[in-house]
């Protein structure tokens, strides 16, 4: 998978491009299958299958000095979700000022010039353009014009509850991460550097790892959970 982390570097369209568009947050059960589509497009039209997305949270520009809500997964993590898909190209970039003045019209004649995509696709609440005006029906709108297809993903339900980032946070904040592993379609994890507690478990028998969790990360609601740790290439059982 090639990773692209500026718009700038991409010199002419890729051949036949099928463009996903979304911030997949966790590469999530929909993420997965709207990546999966693209690929398969690709694969249909001797093309080339592209993920855009943003390397931060567009909430961190667009609502200044408020906190933006806690990822489901670091940008390496995401990446690596995503190369497992077999993704062709990853196009990972800082969400700017620019991008959010962009009209949505702007923006697809920007995604039109850029990519000249085949077909673009995207989940049911996609939105973009200034003041997240665009939808996935304005989408399908600026399609003729531009000489491209559109499909959008309709909402997937597990267990009566809509596939959705929000929704695994709320579950991940509340420690019911049995049904958030089944919205994520994996286990949820956490990433960090061990430091240094105070030793207590270690006295009574019961040595632990203290780990401290990359910033951006979701911290499940209290409690004692069974895991994986995997350090370096080595996995390690708790219980």
């Amino acid at each position: 998978m090639i990773n692209i982390r500026n718009l700038d570097l991409i010199t002419a369209p890729p051949t036949n491009a099928i463009l996903a568009l979304g911030t997949f947050d966790g590469v999530h059960v929909a993420h997965r299958q709207i990546m999966q589509r693209t690929v398969e497009l690709a694969k249909l039209n001797s093309g080339t299958s592209v993920v855009f997305t943003f390397s931060n949270h567009p909430l961190s520009v667009l609502r200044p000095g408020t906190t933006p809500p806690p990822s489901l997964s670091n940008q390496t993590d995401k990446e690596l979700l995503i190369r497992k898909i077999g993704v062709d190209v990853l196009l990972s970039i800082e969400f700017t000022q620019a991008f959010a003045a962009l009209s949505p019209q702007k923006f697809v004649k920007l995604l039109h010039e850029t990519f000249q995509p085949k077909y673009i696709i995207v989940g049911p609440n996609y939105s973009f353009g200034s003041h997240g005006k665009g939808n996935p029906a304005l989408l399908q709108k600026r399609a003729d014009l531009h000489g491209f297809q559109v499909e959008v993903f309709p909402p997937i339900e597990i267990d009566n509850l809509m596939v959705s980032s929000t929704a695994i946070r709320k579950l991940i904040a509340h420690g019911n991460v049995e049904t958030a592993e089944k919205l994520l379609g994996r286990f949820y994890q956490l990433t960090g550097t061990v430091v240094n507690g105070d030793g207590r478990g270690r006295l009574i028998g019961f040595p632990t790892i203290n780990l401290q969790p990359d910033s951006e990360l979701l911290i499940p609601g209290r409690g004692v959970y069974a895991v994986k740790v995997r350090a370096g290439n080595t996995f390690y059982k708790v219980f």
